[in-house]
This record gives C-alpha cells, sequence and structure tokens, in this order.
C-alpha cells in the first residue's frame, strides 16, 4: 500500500516543481513578499503566452489580466499597491507605457523563449531561468524611469521600495 502511494505521489510532487528555477528567479530578482500561488499564477500565464505564440505586448496584458484581481490577497503588496494607485496620475497610461519601456528587455529575453519552444513547464522554467538575468533586470527599470514621468517613477520607487528589490540594482528611494 505505502509503494502504490508513493507511486501516485511521485508525478504530483514532480510536476508541482516543473516552476521552481523560474520561481527562485523572480523571487531573487524581483521580489520574495508575493505568495507562491501569486507568481505561478503570472508563470503559467507567461507560459501560456508562448505557447500560443502570443508577442509580447499580449503575453504582458495576459499576464496583467491573470494576476490584477489577486493583487488585494498579496499582504505585503496590499498597502503599497493601493498608495501607488492613488499617485499615479493614469494606471491604464502607466500600464502602458510600463509594456513599452518593458519591451527592449523583457521582450527580448521573451522572443528569445519563444524561438526555444519549451514544450514543458520545467523546460520553460530552465528557459526563464537562464534569459531573465539581473542585467535583464538593471535594463527594464532604466528603460521603465526613462518612459515614466518624474513623478510616475518617484511613486512607483516609493511606494514599493519595501516589497521590490530596487536597491540590488542600485536604485534608492526618491527625493
Amino acid at each position: 500500500m505505502k509503494v502504490l502511494l508513493i507511486l501516485l505521489l511521485v508525478p504530483a510532487l514532480a510536476l508541482a516543481d516543473d516552476l521552481a528555477a523560474a520561481k527562485k528567479t523572480f523571487t531573487t530578482l524581483v521580489t520574495d513578499d508575493l505568495t507562491d500561488a501569486f507568481v505561478t499564477k503570472a508563470l503559467v500565464s507567461i507560459y501560456n503566452s508562448s505557447r500560443e505564440k502570443l508577442n509580447f505586448k499580449a503575453a504582458a496584458n495576459a499576464v496583467i489580466d491573470a494576476v490584477e484581481d489577486d493583487v488585494v490577497s498579496q499582504s505585503k503588496f496590499y498597502s503599497p499597491a493601493l498608495a501607488f494607485y492613488n499617485h499615479v496620475s493614469n494606471m491604464k497610461t502607466f500600464e502602458k507605457e510600463f509594456i513599452a519601456a518593458a519591451t527592449p528587455s523583457l521582450g527580448g529575453a521573451y522572443r528569445k523563449l519563444l524561438k526555444r519552444a519549451p514544450k514543458t513547464q520545467l523546460a520553460y522554467s530552465k528557459a526563464v531561468k537562464q534569459l531573465i538575468t539581473k542585467k535583464v533586470g538593471k535594463q527594464l527599470l532604466t528603460n521603465v524611469k526613462k518612459a515614466l514621468s518624474a513623478n510616475d517613477w518617484k511613486y512607483l520607487v516609493n511606494d514599493f521600495y519595501s516589497v521590490v528589490k530596487f536597491g540590488q540594482y542600485g536604485i534608492s528611494k526618491v527625493a
């Protein structure tokens, strides 16, 4: 009976860990203050977008749609997100500017992911680990800063500083 139970659980345990490398990359480079379920939902959304061969803008919008309603369940992000929403000049404009600014760095990594065409979540996770690096994160933040108004950049950094790892990219709170 124990052997049967183990045989039934092993595939489930292996599947549960398929995104481990991508999750570790995300928590190392961005934040470790989001729940595993939230990060998984975002990563699965990107994986599905890559399988559907969506372009970067469509994939980015799919991630936003996938996790938008769950932001309030992220206890450490709730207050910063609420503050930012109240500070930012226009949220929809911000999202468009952010996606446009992210396209050179994250879009480049996403296009490489599309070329690799990972067939499984495990292969996808390994590809994410290789493609999303600290250099990509630094370039992303540099591009976002250039694209946003000074006030929106200030609010992004200051409101999320306690939960996003801006410091590891040499970014301090904005006065």
